[in-house]
């Protein structure tokens, strides 16, 4: 598969999944890897903590951010001040 093309590009995971085609490991092989159990690094065996509705999130993140000014995306960067 790799020796089709010349030049494999992607987004996000898609350039991911391009630079694994392209790494020359059989396809058979990043199969199996990909559906595979993630391995645990050596030393860590934490329990994944548990996960919280998103109801309960968007509560404590409105909570948190109660008090912030809420701005356009971009209004930031585009009002920073620059080395000029």
């Amino acid at each position: 598969m790799t020796e089709a093309a010349d030049l494999v590009v992607g987004t996000s995971a898609g350039a991911t999944a391009a630079a694994q085609v392209r790494s020359g490991i059989p396809t058979a092989e990043l199969l199996a890897s990909v559906l595979s159990p993630p391995v645990q690094p050596v030393g860590q065996h934490r329990e994944r903590p548990p996960s919280l509705p998103m109801a309960t999130v968007f509560e404590r993140m409105s909570a948190r951010d109660s008090g912030a000014q809420w701005s356009p995306p971009g209004c930031l960067a585009l009002n920073g001040r620059t080395g000029r």
